[in-house]
C-alpha cells in the first residue's frame, strides 16, 4: 500500500464538499500525500485565482504513506466529482493506492447506514506537471473573521443585482461593501455584532476592488463556520475556511470556536485574489 487515508463520515463531508466543487476552477489538480498532511495547491483556469488546502494528520482517522515518502496524485476534477457525488451523507470515506497499481486511486464509501450501500471505485490517474507557487507569509492591515454563511448572503446580495466588482474598505470603525454600476449603486455596512473578530492597523483605511463572479465562486463551499477575510492594500486578498480539527465540522456548529478560534488555523481551505485596478472598478 502506497497511501490509505481514513476519515469519518463528517469529515468525509467536509472534504468532498471541497473537492468536488474544485471542478469549478480548474480540469484538474494534484493530490500531495504524505504521513503529515493532505495539500492541494493550483489555480484556476483563468490563472487569477490562487486555491490552497491543508488538512493536518489529525484532522483524519488514519493518514499513512509507505515509507513515510510523499506521494502526488494528478486527478481530473469532473471525473472525481462524479464518484463523490455518490457518497450517501453516512459513510465515510477511504482513499488508498496500492503498490502494484500505481496508476489508479481507490475511492470507497463504506459503513453508512442500513439503506446504504458500500461502494468501490478505481479512477485513474493523471500525469501532472506540479510546480509550487511560492506564497510568501503576509502581515495584512486588516483581518476580519466571520461566519461564512453570513459573507456567502453579503456577496450573494451583491450578485443578485449583477455587478461586476465589489470594493472591500475597512477603517477603525466600519467595514462596507460597495459596488457601482451605471444602472445604481449599493453599499452595505457590516456592525460589529455580525463578526466574530476585526483588526485594522490603527488609524488606516484599507480598500480594495475584486472581481464578484470571482468572490462568488469562493463562497460555494459549506465546510466551516467560520471564515477569514485578510486584506492590505493592492495585494491579493486571502479568503481562508477555518476547519475544526474536532469531530463536528458542520458550518452550522455551535462547537467550531471551541478552544479558540487559534486552534480552526492549523487546517484551512483558501484563496488568493488580486484586487482590480482602478479602471476596472465602475
Amino acid at each position: 500500500m502506497n497511501v490509505n487515508i481514513e476519515l469519518s463520515a463528517s469529515k468525509s463531508n467536509v472534504l468532498c464538499e471541497i473537492l468536488k466543487k474544485l471542478k469549478l476552477f480548474t480540469d484538474s489538480f494534484v493530490l500531495m500525500i504524505s504521513n503529515e498532511r493532505l495539500y492541494i495547491q493550483g489555480m484556476d483556469s483563468s490563472h487569477i485565482i490562487i486555491f490552497d488546502l491543508y488538512l493536518s494528520s489529525e484532522w483524519f482517522e488514519k493518514l499513512e504513506t509507505n515509507n513515510d515518502q510523499n506521494f502526488e496524485f494528478g486527478v481530473h476534477s469532473t471525473l472525481l466529482a462524479k464518484i463523490l457525488n455518490v457518497k450517501s451523507d453516512s459513510q465515510t470515506l477511504r482513499i488508498y493506492n496500492e503498490e502494484n497499481n500505481i496508476d489508479k486511486l481507490g475511492i470507497d464509501f463504506i459503513n453508512g447506514g442500513s439503506k446504504d450501500y458500500d461502494k468501490f471505485f478505481e479512477m485513474p490517474l493523471m500525469d501532472i506537471d506540479n510546480e509550487l507557487l511560492e506564497i510568501p507569509q503576509t502581515d495584512y492591515d486588516t483581518s476580519i473573521i466571520i461566519e461564512s454563511k453570513n459573507f456567502k448572503k453579503i456577496i450573494d446580495d451583491f450578485n443578485g443585482l449583477e455587478f461586476q466588482n465589489i470594493q472591500i474598505k475597512c477603517s477603525e470603525n466600519k467595514i462596507t461593501f460597495k459596488s457601482e454600476s451605471s444602472n445604481g449603486n449599493m453599499e452595505l455596512n457590516v456592525i460589529d455584532s455580525q463578526i466574530y473578530s476585526y483588526e485594522v492597523l490603527e488609524n488606516e483605511e484599507i480598500t480594495n476592488s475584486f472581481n464578484l463572479s470571482f468572490i462568488g465562486k469562493m463562497c460555494q463551499f459549506k465546510i466551516s463556520k467560520y471564515l477569514s477575510i485578510q486584506q492590505s492594500d493592492n495585494i491579493p486578498i486571502e479568503i481562508k475556511y477555518l476547519l475544526n480539527p474536532n469531530e463536528e465540522t458542520s458550518e452550522n456548529s455551535d462547537n467550531n470556536d471551541e478552544g479558540g478560534i487559534e486552534k480552526l488555523t492549523n487546517n484551512w481551505f483558501k484563496f488568493y485574489l488580486a484586487p482590480c485596478v482602478d479602471d476596472d472598478y465602475n
